[in-house]
């Protein structure tokens, strides 16, 4: 189905009411796709981040099904529009987990090398938004080194095939907003003695005096205030290698760690190569994973790709044969 400007009709009018419901108001509602329509149909398809052309087509209605059903806005504003390409799936393909979500587009705090914006899946980003409004509230910054992770991208020692970053589920904060300078780095990175040693205690700098840091921390059921910490920091040596230091250090700050979790977002173990001090690119400290509601044993990694892609370019996912059918917190975490 393609609705453009000329458009008539019922689907038309289903078009018109559920642009408007979602915030891109069309004018009256008439069944008939005139200026106003395209107008507001491009205005969705760049809140989207997809080809904003002002033509309704089977793409930019799976993103408003998407969009609607995340709203949980009336079922009968969506259209009947196949979510999967036209390849004929294998016999082992697993089936989405879910409907199709669409790719936001979410801000971020430049610090040094890091975005000013990234990619997420619609639910993800949705998480993100609530975290970052957080984070601002208690006087630190949210940074980013990157979401969504292209299909093209190839794995290696620091990068899993099957990574969250592929699957939209994923943030990295700017690798160089911790573990740089323990006395100015937006992030103060502390090694957590608990389980196998490898995880991370990340604290968010403030630029709120204590007290009133440590109230809104409290509102909030995180640590905060004023704190003393076993920063770690680490620099490059002669050669690829690095130095690894622990650093006692006295700051304002909270428990950013705590407040991720508590908008969903988990921490990763650090790669062994870094604990050995041949590859910063493996501390991983900077990496926040969306996971609450996968299902051990159960979701896999190729349901979750196809949340965000159609079979056809998952299928040309490089590890798509070899990850496909992995099973969370079995095959892949």
């Amino acid at each position: 189905m393609v609705l453009r400007e000329g458009s008539k009709g019922t689907d038309v009018l289903k078009l018109q009411k559920g642009l408007t419901a979602l915030g891109f108001p069309c004018g009256k509602f008439d069944s008939s796709f005139g200026p106003n329509v395209e107008l507001a149909v491009a205005r969705f398809q760049k809140a989207q981040n997809i080809l904003a052309d002002g033509v309704a087509g089977p793409s930019t209605l799976a993103h408003l099904n998407a969009a609607l059903v995340a709203a949980k806005l009336d079922p009968a504003l969506l259209f009947p529009v196949g979510l999967s390409s036209d390849v004929t799936p294998a016999p082992d393909d697993p089936a989405p987990t879910g409907p199709r979500l669409p790719w936001v587009v979410v801000p971020c705090d430049g610090y040094k090398d890091g975005f000013v914006e990234m990619s997420l899946r619609q639910d993800v980003a949705n998480a993100w938004n609530a975290l970052l409004t957080d984070v601002h509230a208690l006087g630190g910054i949210l940074t980013s080194a990157g979401g969504k992770r292209a299909l093209s991208s190839q794995a290696g020692a620091a990068r899993s095939k099957a990574s969250m970053h592929y699957v939209g589920r994923a943030f990295d904060l700017s690798l160089s907003s911790g573990m740089q300078n323990p006395a100015t780095d937006p992030f103060v990175v502390e090694r957590d003695p608990t389980g196998n040693g490898r995880k991370w205690d990340v604290w968010g700098r403030s630029k709120l005096i204590s007290t009133e840091l440590g109230d809104k921390c409290r509102a909030l059921g995180i640590a905060g205030g004023r704190l003393t910490v076993d920063a770690t920091s680490c620099a490059s040596k002669k050669g690829n290698g690095i130095v690894i230091r622990q650093t006692k250090t006295l700051f304002t700050g909270f428990s950013f760690t705590d407040l991720a979790a508590k908008h969903g977002f988990s921490r990763i173990s650090g790669r062994p190569l870094f604990f050995t001090g041949e590859s910063y690119d493996g501390a991983e400290w900077w990496h926040h994973q969306y996971t609450g509601d996968l299902v051990a044993g159960t979701t896999t990694f190729g349901g979750e790709l196809l949340r965000v892609h159609s079979l056809e370019a998952a299928r040309k996912f490089v590890y798509w044969d070899q990850v496909k059918n992995w099973k969370y917190a079995q095959n892949w975490s």
